[in-house]
């Protein structure tokens, strides 16, 4: 039994020793800004306020030289978080069996620089990390050490809504509102709102170009459609981008219907009820001139004259005061109904004492 146990202990050790001799250690070294200043050894990577970095350095690795990898590569990855998926960064450096270069010390190595470039919005505030990683040919992975990521929470300004619609006519006020993230404490911020033509602040007064304090302006329009609504937050007397809030005219849907009867034996007259003076009658027409013409008077009355019997649409177009368009109809039997031609009598042909006859379209 203590044999076995003996046999057992060297086989574990044996195996745990040639496990450990067989690895391949990945190392980051000279880690530096593009623009200057160096990162230590497995040390943090800080973007401070930068949207984009470039990080340089150089890759090492080093194995047993008797230890046969076959051709590999090396890639670099980031997270967003130490528990986030991977993301592949920069372009891999492909490592030939033929390119290790063996030392004095029974060991070969393999050596060169990278650049890789990282942005911002690819990672939490909370931080993420960067690695390198070598890939032999029978797909075992060998990691450096992880580098952690630093950014600071970036001021950002976004401004509500980013468009909207004016009806002609229309004096409903109209809020637009600055939402500010990650200003820091204590930070003076103001908002240099500018105007162009078409709108009023709520006591009437004309607005151009004026700034405020406080996030939300309140306009009213009186020109159609206004101009669209720009801002520009200053924070600590730094200009940030100037944020834009299209406005357009909004559709012309008139709740007017033709009145009058469905019906024309010669004449008929038809109008609009409580038509508000910035909204006109363009034009009038009817499907089928030869069935029946249609004609405005000065008084804004559709007179629907017959020519012969028939079906037809009368069309109206009405137009308000931006120019905007929109046709109403309404369908006319013109004359007796052509079913009339065609209907026959029927009844008993004796009349004693008499009888009831009766018509059929």
């Amino acid at each position: 039994m203590k044999s076995k146990n003996k046999f057992l202990i060297l086989l574990y050790l044996l195996f745990t020793s040639t496990f450990l001799y067989s690895q391949v250690e990945v190392e980051i070294q000279d880690m530096s800004y593009l623009t200057g200043g160096s990162i230590s050894d497995c040390g943090i990577i800080d973007f401070e306020n930068n949207e984009e970095i470039t990080i340089q350095f150089s890759v090492l690795l080093t194995k047993p030289l008797n230890q046969a990898v076959g051709n590999g590569e090396i890639k670099f990855f980031t997270k967003k978080s130490s528990s986030d998926f991977e993301n592949e960064k920069g372009t891999p450096i492909i490592v030939q069996s033929i390119a290790w270069a063996e030392e004095m010390n029974d060991e070969e190595t393999f050596f060169r620089s990278a650049q890789v470039n990282l942005l911002a919005l690819n990672f939490n505030t909370t931080g993420g990390i960067f690695f390198a990683r070598y890939i032999s040919s029978g797909d075992v992975e060998y990691n450096s050490c992880n580098y952690p990521i630093e950014k600071d929470e970036v001021p950002s300004f976004s401004l509500s809504p980013s468009s909207t619609s004016v009806s002609c006519g229309s004096d409903s006020p109209k809020t637009f509102t600055v939402t500010p993230s990650n200003i820091p404490s204590g930070a003076s911020v103001t908002y240099n709102w500018s105007v162009g033509n078409g709108w009023e602040d709520t006591n009437g007064d004309p607005v151009s170009n004026f700034p405020t304090t406080t996030t939300s302006v309140t306009l009213v329009p009186n020109a159609y459609p206004p101009s669209s609504v720009n801002v520009t937050p200053v924070l600590d007397g730094d200009s940030y981008p100037t944020l834009t809030s299209t406005v357009s005219l909004g559709n012309f849907n008139p709740v007017f219907e033709i009145i009058g009867d469905n019906y024309v034996c010669d004449i008929g007259v038809f109008t609009f009820d409580n038509m508000p003076s910035s909204v006109f009658i363009q034009s009038v027409s009817t499907s089928n001139p030869s069935i029946a013409t249609a004609n405005l008077d000065s008084n804004g009355e559709i007179a629907v004259t017959k020519v012969s019997d028939g079906i037809v649409e009368l069309s109206v177009v009405l137009q308000n005061s931006c120019n905007q368009t929109n046709t109403k109809t309404k369908e006319l039997q013109i004359g007796i109904p052509s079913s009339v031609f065609n209907a026959t009598i029927t009844g008993s042909d004796d009349v004693w004492p008499r009888a009831e006859l009766y018509l059929y379209p």
